[in-house]
Parts: structure tokens; C-alpha cells; sequence
């Protein structure tokens, strides 16, 4: 060794990376990479009809039909996925980026072409985004629980969650002219590069077990998850576990818990609180794979409940859907500004909700939220009514704020927080599916109403963010007295 070697004890090349790091941190980069691309889908999809269904934008056909157009896929994308459980989810990826390649194409098709053939080119590759994205938010949460390493878990749960605010803002920038500005494009490029780091992700170890056996998994966990060999064991035999627990009298399916009559409360106001939600703006959370799967493991070993993480959500959907025609009907010089503003407030905003969560207690977070949302529509209908145009945006930027740091993050969780623990899968399943439903609903209507109402339909949506806040309290309360955190 070099006297300069000896002098700091060390040598002066640093030491080479142990085997298998490099690919291990690889592994880990498309992980997260994979987790981020899986919902910026999802924010274009929102996202990118925003500024060209204004008033000023007149050229493009059936606007209300096209916006609704990408929650019927979604709702349809959701319900097949429920289905491919036993496939390969690696797979059932794999064909969720071959629609979003195809509804590039169509879109395409539909901006370059007009009359009806556009409007029906449009619908489609709408509906096909749709699917996708719907695909995408329930098969890609429950791939990468089972795929990620302990050390990374939540910050792909996070990766996950900005990715929706990050396509929001990249559409809303594409279409900031006015025009389409290559806004089509943007699903295909997103399917090209998550169809270059897939191959890179790990196969789900529930699959290889089905497809191998457990020695195949005891490897396989041992190799992509880098658990010890008595980490791995005890791991395959949960797996063995819950495969012979799904193929006897497992979990409710969603038809069995829509029959049962014990839980059909809980039921009723998980609906109430998701429709409520969707009617003032906002489209609540659902909490990812991962943590219902920690807090089964937890609640075996008799710990309590893990932490929330920050669940998938799409955001006020009125907002991101027709930001650009409010300010538009309402006078704004740059009501397209206007809309990227709310972008990057959106965007701001969401890594707030993690440290907020951890420091203010459930229950308060969601009425102080709530209530800032009802108060924020309020402000924003005053200001609409009194011809204080220029003030309009900053009301709905804080209504952005609130929905972030509350419902955006929490709200999935309260419908998981009074079912069973056989029952939160299937209770889920069916909120998801709602909000879907409830989602192409508000997009159809908004319109209208907005017609309609004008400034005053901000005032209906500040008494329904309060009604919403008051029906998620009792969804807390209700958890807390059957054991849950709040």
C-alpha cells in the first residue's frame, strides 16, 4: 500500500461493490421508476382535456362524453383486473401497456381528423387510457408490495402517488396553447418506457409459487427480496397459506359482502362517504395493497395497526377536469396559466401529506381539511359573486391543498378502517369501482351544473365538503370504537 494509503488507512481506489449490488440497486430503481410511470398514466388521463374543453375550445367534439369516457375504462380496467388474480401480473402489465400504446394511436387519429370519425376515434382511445389506467392502479400496487425490498417499500408507495400529480402537470403543460400540443403522444411514450424497465422487475413470488413450488420461491425471495433463508421459509409458508385460504372459505368476494346483512352499514356508508366525496370535487384515496398487507400481519402477531402510507388518488376531479372552463366562464385573462398554477400546487402539495399525517392525529386532520375545503369553495363563490376574477384561482388552489393533505391521503383508509379484516379486500374492490363510476358521473355533469349555477356551484360544493367531512367523522369515530387508530 502507498505511504498516502497508509497515512488515511484506507486504499486509494475504493473498494469494488459486493456481487449483486449493481443489480440489486438496479432492481430497486426500476421498482421505483415502474411504481412512478403506473400513475402518471393516470394524471395524463385526468389531466389532458383540461385545457382544450374550455369554451374557447369548441373544435373538440363531445367534451363532457370524451372526460367521462376515461372513468368508464377506468371502471372497466378495475373490474378486469379483479379478475386476472391467478395470471401472471407481470403479464397482465405487459397488455395494460399495449392499450395505452393503442390509445395513443387513436387519439392521434382523433386530433388529426374531425367531425364524427374524431369524436369517435377520441372516445375510444379515451376509453382505452381508461382501461389502462384502471389496470395499471390495482394490478401495479399489488406487484410491488410483493416485489419490493423492506428499504424502499414506502418510498415506491410515494413514487406511486406523485406520479399522478406529475402526469396532471405534464398534460396540463402539453395543452397550455390551447391545442392538442402532442399531449397523444404522451401515453405512448409513457408505455415505451415502462415497457423498457419491466422486464427489469422481479416475478411475483406468489406466482412462482403457484407456477414452481415453494423451493422455487424460498429462491426466488431469497434472490429479488434479499430476505435470509429463515426470512424467506417463513414467508413462502404465508403465501402456502393464503393460496389454501383462497381456494376453501377465504376472504369475502365482493358479491358475498354486498349480501351480507352484518356488515351492510359499513357498506352503506363507505358509498355514501365515496359519492359525497366525488359530488364535492374530490375523489377519495384507496390505500395500497401494502399496507392492508402489513396490517394483516400485524394484527396476526397482535401489534398495532402500521402507519397509513399515502394511498392512489386522482384528485378533485372537477378541478383537473374543468379548471380551465371555470376561469374561462368566469373571466379570467389566462384561465389555461390559471390551470398549470393548480398543477404545481397540486404537485407542491403532496409531499406535505406524509410528515402532517405522522405529527397530527387522524380524525383532526380530516375535519381541519374538510373544513378548509368547504371553506376554500365558499371563499372561491364569494369571489366569483362579487366579480373578483383574478382572486378566483387562489380559493381552489387552497381547496387543492386541504383535499391533498387530508382526504387525498387518508380517505381510502377510512372505508378499510370498519370492515373485518376477511372483508377489506372485497370492500375495497367495491370502493374502487364506485369511485370509477362516480368519477365519469361528476365529469358528465359538472357542465352543466357549473352552467347552471354558475358561482353558485361553489357554494353547493362547499356545503357538500362539509357534509362529506361530517360523514367521514363517523367513519373515524366508528373505527375508534372498534379498536382502530385515529
Amino acid at each position: 500500500m502507498s505511504p498516502l494509503g497508509s497515512a488515511f488507512g484506507e486504499p486509494l481506489l475504493p473498494r469494488a461493490p459486493p456481487p449483486g449490488d449493481c443489480s440489486r440497486r438496479l432492481r430497486q430503481a426500476a421498482i421505483l421508476a415502474f411504481g412512478t410511470l403506473s400513475t402518471v398514466q393516470l394524471g395524463l388521463g385526468v389531466g389532458s382535456l383540461n385545457n382544450l374543453c374550455s369554451d374557447a375550445s369548441s373544435s373538440l367534439p363531445w367534451c363532457p362524453v370524451l372526460v367521462a369516457a376515461f372513468g368508464l375504462g377506468g371502471l372497466l380496467g378495475s373490474v378486469v383486473s379483479a379478475r386476472c388474480d391467478r395470471l401472471a401480473r407481470k403479464a397482465v402489465l405487459l397488455l395494460s401497456r399495449l392499450l395505452l400504446l393503442a390509445s395513443s394511436l387513436l387519439l392521434a387519429g382523433g386530433f388529426f381528423t374531425s367531425g364524427l370519425p374524431s369524436g369517435l376515434l377520441l372516445l375510444t382511445g379515451r376509453g382505452l387510457l381508461g382501461a389502462a389506467s384502471g389496470i395499471a392502479t390495482a394490478v401495479t400496487p399489488l406487484h410491488l408490495a410483493e416485489v419490493s425490498p423492506a428499504e424502499i417499500r414506502s418510498v415506491a408507495s410515494a413514487a406511486q402517488s406523485a406520479g399522478v400529480a406529475i402526469g396532471i402537470l405534464l398534460a396540463q403543460l402539453a395543452t397550455l396553447g390551447g391545442r392538442e400540443g402532442g399531449v397523444y403522444l404522451l401515453p405512448a411514450l409513457c408505455a415505451a418506457l415502462e415497457l423498457t424497465v419491466l422486464p427489469l422487475l422481479p416475478e411475483s413470488p406468489t406466482h412462482v409459487l403457484r407456477r414452481s413450488g415453494s423451493a422455487a420461491a424460498l429462491s426466488h425471495l431469497m434472490t429479488h427480496l434479499h430476505l435470509s433463508h429463515a426470512g424467506a421459509a417463513a414467508h413462502t409458508e404465508a403465501l402456502r397459506s393464503e393460496l389454501a385460504e383462497q381456494s376453501g372459505e377465504g376472504p369475502f368476494s365482493p358479491r358475498e359482502l354486498l349480501s351480507a346483512r352484518s356488515l351492510r352499514r359499513e357498506l352503506l356508508l363507505a358509498a355514501a362517504v365515496a359519492l359525497s366525496a366525488q359530488l364535492c370535487g374530490a375523489s377519495l384515496s384507496s390505500p395500497p395493497p401494502l399496507y392492508l398487507d402489513l396490517e394483516r400481519e400485524r394484527l396476526n402477531l397482535g401489534l398495532p395497526p402500521p402507519d397509513p402510507s399515502p394511498g392512489l388518488a386522482v384528485g378533485c376531479d372537477c378541478l383537473f377536469y374543468y379548471s380551465t372552463l371555470v376561469f374561462t366562464r368566469s373571466g379570467l385573462s389566462h384561465p389555461r396559466a390559471a390551470t398549470a398554477c393548480l398543477g404545481v400546487v397540486n404537485l407542491a402539495a403532496a409531499p406535505l401529506a406524509g410528515p402532517l399525517r405522522s405529527r397530527v392525529p387522524r380524525r383532526t386532520l380530516l375535519l381541519l381539511t374538510w373544513a378548509g375545503m368547504s371553506a376554500s369553495y365558499a371563499a372561491a363563490a364569494v369571489a366569483a359573486m362579487a366579480g373578483g376574477k383574478s382572486l378566483l384561482a387562489a380559493p381552489l388552489a387552497c381547496a387543492l391543498v386541504c383535499y391533498a393533505l387530508g382526504p387525498g391521503s387518508l380517505g381510502g383508509f377510512l372505508a378499510a378502517s370498519l370492515f373485518p379484516m376477511y372483508a377489506k379486500d372485497a370492500a375495497m374492490t367495491l370502493t374502487v369501482a364506485l369511485n370509477w363510476a362516480a368519477t365519469s358521473a361528476t365529469a358528465l355533469a359538472f357542465p352543466a351544473l357549473h352552467g347552471l349555477l354558475g358561482a353558485h356551484t361553489f357554494l353547493a360544493l362547499a356545503a357538500l365538503s362539509a357534509l362529506s367531512g361530517a360523514a367521514g367523522d363517523r367513519f373515524v369515530t366508528g373505527s375508534a370504537k372498534s379498536g382502530g387508530e385515529t
